[in-house]
């Protein structure tokens, strides 16, 4: 992907990224799922430049995903990750965060949606196919997260969803000065 067409970006490729002061810095926290199983840790954040707001939190995945995922890809048949994608992306609306452990919680997903999700290498480049393919895997049968895929055709409203609703505490509007 080039730059031209680029909208999601860490915050030390933008300068002016400063979180504001009541916000915590969540990196190396440990996410955990709706049973409060290690999913893995923050490694970073990803923000959507034009709306100056983190749109997800880019986990590193814990060694016991990896290994838990070797058993259920005979079942996938839409990709199968490959050595080395061990990050995944969660949007901040499915997650709340507990100060008091340093943890961020997301009581919406279990293990297993985790194990088989879609996952990346940090440094791959991001298009919405992939957010599409991650946000679907982390559906569930009995409520469905994402509302409407129509919002496709509209890439200024895809953020606008309940993935990434911003009434998570201290709001995740992170941005700050220039950028």
């Amino acid at each position: 992907m080039n730059n031209e067409n680029k909208y999601l970006y860490y915050p030390n490729e933008l300068t002016g990224f400063e979180l504001e002061s009541e916000m915590p810095d969540m990196r190396g926290w440990e996410v955990k799922d709706r049973d409060r199983k290690t999913i893995g840790k923050v490694d970073d954040f990803l923000v959507n430049k034009e709306m100056e707001q983190i749109v997800y939190l880019d986990i590193k995945v814990d060694d016991s995903i990896l290994l838990d995922e070797k058993s259920v890809v005979a079942d996938r048949k839409e990709f199968i990750n490959k050595e080395g994608e061990d990050h995944l992306l969660l949007p901040v609306g499915l997650v709340s965060i507990d100060e008091a452990h340093d943890e961020i919680i997301t009581d919406e997903i279990g293990y297993q949606v985790f194990a088989n999700a879609k996952r990346r290498k940090k440094e791959a480049p991001i298009d919405r196919d992939y957010e599409e393919v991650l946000l679907d895997s982390y559906q569930t049968e009995s409520e469905p997260l994402i509302e409407n895929r129509a919002d496709r055709a509209y890439p200024s409203r895809f953020y606008e969803r309940k993935e990434f609703s911003r009434s998570q505490p201290f709001g995740f509007r992170l941005m700050r000065g220039k950028m």
